[in-house]
């Protein structure tokens, strides 16, 4: 998996006084494209959801905290990049699976009103 590296970091310049907002802008051609690179990036980075389930469920690439309403399903961990950390919250009555390879061990059993919190190394997930 590619991991995400982060942004270069922004450098202002001044605004001379005779310049028009035309010919600034045009100076600020580089600094905006870094601006708009370091916010693409924070929010590919730091956005954080919240999804309920009743049903078997895929942790999607947004999904950062699921919630297992219903005893029995199975939510199921994707392969994603070094890094992404994903939330199991079982919220239900009896047991949830988490499916994936989580500590060398394939598949967790959450039991009811617990949690498990994992972190991708890019080919497995961790319990952190």
């Amino acid at each position: 998996m590619r991991k995400m590296q982060p942004p270069p970091v922004l450098v202002p310049i001044q605004m001379k006084r005779d310049a028009s907002i035309s010919s600034y802008l045009e100076q600020q051609k580089e600094a905006l494209r870094i601006l708009f690179v370091n916010v693409e990036y924070l929010l590919k980075t730091s956005v954080k959801s919240y999804t309920e389930t009743g049903v078997n469920y895929t942790f999607s690439a947004t999904d950062y905290v699921v919630n297992a309403t219903t005893s029995g399903v199975t939510v199921t961990l994707r392969d994603e990049p070094e890094g992404n950390i994903r939330v199991l919250k079982n919220s239900s009555g009896g047991n949830v699976t988490l499916a994936g390879t989580i500590d060398g061990v394939v598949n967790k059993t959450v039991a009811t009103m617990d949690s498990v919190t994992v972190m991708s190394d890019g080919t497995n997930w961790i319990e952190i």
